[in-house]
This record gives structure tokens, sequence and C-alpha cells, in this order.
């Protein structure tokens, strides 16, 4: 009678009921299956679209004899910036495709001429302003990494 619950009589003051139900599992096992797979699928997709974005360097590299260039993409609403240290490098106006994403053959196109005359690995600051969308500033991110440059830290 463990676990049971009075179902009342059953007619008759003699007649006495059993006091266990019989209670079924399987909608239970099998909602609680679904839900473990669905958290280890969520689990990893999750790890599966992180972006790797390194931090922002604070200053000169330990134990570096010279400092490590640094080159920076500075994102505004009208125009597309690189520069390394202090030189500007490369300008363009940022145009839109018929779809509303930025417009980046010509910043692509430079961005892989110069990592290939530059072999050294270089960190990338990308600066965007506070009123650009954050799509532009992602896809500014894949054309960068696509261009080879993986170390890329957004300020």
């Amino acid at each position: 009678m463990a676990g049971g619950m009075d179902l009342g009589s059953g007619g008759g003051r003699d007649k006495k009921r059993s006091l266990d139900a019989a209670l079924n599992l399987v909608p239970f096992i099998d909602l609680m299956a679904v839900t473990v797979v669905f958290l280890i699928m969520t689990a990893v997709w999750t790890q599966l679209g992180r972006v790797k974005a390194a931090s922002a360097p604070q200053g000169p590299c330990e134990g570096c004899s010279t400092p490590q260039p640094q080159l920076q993409v500075a994102l505004t609403g009208s125009a597309v910036t690189v520069s390394l240290e202090s030189v500007q490098l490369f300008t363009a106006p940022v145009g839109r495709t018929s779809a509303g994403r930025l417009e980046v053959k010509a910043l692509r196109a430079f961005l892989e001429a110069w990592k290939g005359q530059n072999e050294q690995a270089i960190s990338v600051r990308l600066l965007p302003d506070d009123d650009v969308p954050a799509q532009d500033v992602v896809q500014l991110m894949d054309v960068l990494m696509g261009a080879g440059l993986s170390d890329v830290a957004v300020e």
C-alpha cells in the first residue's frame, strides 16, 4: 500500500478497493528523453556558433623586443578606414548591396593583398562607431577572418 491513494469505497461497506494506483511512466520517460536531447543539441550548437574574438591588448607584449604592429579598422556610418599605427592605408565609403549588407569587395581585396605582402602575425583592432548596426560589425569580422587576420579584437 505504499504510495497509494484513497479511492473511496466502491459500493458496500465491506468491499474495499486497493489503494495502489497504476501510473503509466512511458510519457514521462519520453518527455525526459526529448528534454535531454534538446539540451545536448543546444549545448553543441552554442559551442559551434561562437566567434573567436581576442580581447583588446592593453600594452606592449611581455618578452617582445619590438612591439607588434596593430592594424586598426574603423567602421563609421559613412566609411571604412584601415590604418597601421598612425598611417592610413585604405579608406572606402560604406556602400550597401540590394540585400542591405555592406559592400566589402574592395576592402576584402585590399586586406587579402596586404596580408599576402605581410606574412608576420598581426593583431587587428576593430573600432566600430556606436551607431553602426551589429550585423555590420559581424560582417566586417567575417571579412577580416576570411582574409587571414584571425587575431581580431573589438573595441
